[in-house]
């Protein structure tokens, strides 16, 4: 899952780059909350090191926490990046803003708004993303589906 601005976020972080070749390697949770008895230890343990999610703090995944709106088109923009799928306009050079609901300084502005010019993601409605809002189990159907139909045309 992914957290506010607590360090792991900073934007002049790179973030690792998918990389199929560390699947498999030896992964020392990062995570007092995720042990390797936990029957989803290996899906955390893979989406962790291709860099799909990162912890909600430096210690912590909250493999229990409801996922928002915002984490989920983040995940799905850090997959479109680490494919190298997105074009300059997609990538928010443009500096025009599709969802205006959110400030330009959060953490995550530039993955949703990136997500939302690539049409993976979608607002709810006069320009607005309600970022904090729970994502539905509809919405995550809806913004894979997005995701899968505009992957292809890479």
């Amino acid at each position: 899952m992914l957290s506010p601005d607590n360090g792991n976020n900073q934007p002049d972080q790179p973030e690792p780059d998918l990389n199929p070749g560390d699947i498999g390697k030896a992964w020392v949770s990062l995570f007092v909350d995720i042990g390797e008895g936990d029957w989803f230890y290996n899906a955390v343990k893979h989406v962790h090191q291709v860099g799909l999610y990162k912890g909600t703090s430096d210690t912590t995944f909250s493999p229990n926490a409801p996922m928002t709106r915002t984490m989920f088109a983040t995940v799905l923009y850090r997959a479109m990046r680490n494919e190298n799928a997105l074009t300059e306009y997609e990538n928010g050079n443009d500096n025009q803003a599709f969802l205006i609901d959110f400030a330009v300084d959060t953490w995550y502005y530039d993955a949703v708004q990136c997500a939302a010019k690539s049409g993976v993601v979608q607002g709810v409605g006069n320009c607005r993303f309600v970022s904090e809002s729970p994502v539905t189990r509809e919405q995550t159907a809806v913004m894979l589906w997005n995701y899968i139909q505009y992957k292809p045309a890479r």
